[in-house]
């Protein structure tokens, strides 16, 4: 079990930080790609630290796109098929 907090920090002129308040539930809507790519982080920071690493989009879309460029070149069999001798003789 886990709880996350909202800290508003006000940093004055001589960058002391100043702790205005602490929010029990905070909001996670983002209002700008910056705070969207903060927040999103939080969440995944959040997760792996309680054992649960999130899943990557990106990576298993690359990895998807090498692996059709490889089965395209040869270098990898098409998934769920097995590639005979003839077949290869053949092709070749």
């Amino acid at each position: 079990c886990f709880e996350i907090f909202g800290f508003d920090v006000l940093v004055d002129d001589d960058l002391r930080p100043w702790l205005l308040e602490v929010n029990t539930f905070p909001s996670l809507a983002s209002s700008s790609p910056l705070d969207k790519r903060i927040k999103t982080r939080l969440i995944a920071d959040t997760l792996t630290l309680v054992g649960l690493v999130p899943f990557d989009h990106e990576l298993v879309e690359r990895t998807a796109k090498e692996d059709q460029t490889k089965r395209l070149q040869g270098a990898l069999p098409r998934s769920g098929m097995v590639r005979s001798h003839a077949a290869q003789t053949v092709g070749a």
